[in-house]
């Protein structure tokens, strides 16, 4: 029984450390998404008219949301839209169809190369 409860134990040490694991990360990403668009502005041109607010650490986790929202226009995407995720080390933006159109054109005008 001892290692029963031992085991036990350690399944709920390494949950809790899961957990704080998982809210570090959460901050990480807020903050990563602050300081980008704080200081890179100059590197892409604003599109106005979004509306997606910022993860926060209470915020809904990805799983909970039922349906996703563009990060550049804040429209919802529906199911069975087409959906582009543009994903840095850090830091991942969804993008609906027209939004992802836009951002490939801004990307071949500052110079870089990206396929449709």
């Amino acid at each position: 029984m001892a290692e029963v409860a031992a085991l036990l134990q350690e399944g709920a040490r390494t949950l809790a450390e899961s957990r704080r694991a998982r809210d570090h990360s959460r901050r990480l990403e807020v903050e990563t998404r602050e300081l980008i668009l704080t200081y890179r502005p100059h590197r892409v041109r604003p599109i106005s008219g979004g509306s997606r607010e910022v993860p926060t650490p209470g915020g809904p986790e990805p799983d909970d949301v039922l349906t996703r929202t563009c990060d550049i226009c804040g429209r919802e995407i529906l199911p069975d839209a087409h959906e582009y995720e543009i994903v840095f080390s850090a830091l991942t933006f969804v993008l609906d169809r027209d939004c992802f159109g836009l951002w490939q054109d801004e990307v071949r005008a500052a110079g870089g190369q990206t396929t449709r």
